[in-house]
């Protein structure tokens, strides 16, 4: 099971009881006893990668923790935060919305043929090609040498 995979499912129990069940915070168990009752078939999961999965939850803003420090919250209820429980009822699990993020910024990649519009030009700017720029180029270098080399 990925770590992904894992997020969504905790997002899943957290949301059933605090949203559906209409429960605060309090009526969900201590976030170490949730992951011990999620991963119980899961052999390879121990307390160091249970405290890691929160660590990752709350640095993306998906849960609250209800206590004075990080290493506190690990023995205390989570709940889900307001942005969390948002889109949770809109696509109904995570690995969904990261799909929908990843596909949101995804970059639009325009054909190399494609010329700028008219107007995605900048107002007020000349539109020179290459070449002319080097000729200016070349002019200004040859007219400051003529100005100061000249005698």
């Amino acid at each position: 099971m990925t770590t992904n995979q894992q997020i969504d499912r905790i997002i899943n129990v957290l949301f059933d009881r605090q949203v559906r069940k209409q429960a605060d915070f309090t009526g969900v168990p201590a976030y170490n006893e949730l992951c011990r009752e999620l991963f119980a078939e899961l052999p390879g999961m121990n307390e160091q990668q249970f405290r890691n999965l929160l660590f990752i939850l709350v640095s993306k803003k998906i849960v609250n923790i209800h206590s004075n420090t990080l290493s506190d919250a690990y023995s205390e209820p989570v709940s889900l935060t307001p942005e969390t429980i948002a889109w949770y009822e809109q696509f109904r699990s995570y690995l969904a919305y990261l799909d929908y993020m990843q596909e949101k910024h995804r970059p639009i990649i325009a054909d190399e043929d494609d010329e700028p519009d008219v107007d995605e030009k900048s107002p007020g700017r000349v539109w020179l090609p290459a070449w002319a720029k080097i000729v200016i180029l070349v002019a200004a270098v040859i007219a400051v040498w003529v100005m100061f080399y000249r005698n």
